[in-house]
């Protein structure tokens, strides 16, 4: 999954998403779609980064989204 975590401030994917998109082919969550829609597809200026990674966060959705898409 890579070795670091990207963000737009709203949601936290790992590194390595694209290799599941691009090799597996799995689409991705339409709620994620559809926040980088609402963005225009740019990643956002986000101020609160420290307090996001000081929270902390979980990859939990992109595990549950993964065993979904490849159980189907």
């Amino acid at each position: 999954m890579g070795s670091r975590d990207l963000t737009d401030g709203v949601w936290v994917w790992p590194e390595g998403l694209v290799h599941y998109i691009e090799v597996h082919q799995l689409p991705l969550p339409e709620e994620f779609l559809a926040t980088m829609e609402q963005n225009q597809w740019h990643v956002p200026e986000v101020e609160h980064i420290d307090k996001l990674w000081e929270d902390g966060y979980s990859l939990e959705v992109w595990k549950d989204w993964y065993k979904r898409k490849v159980a189907q």
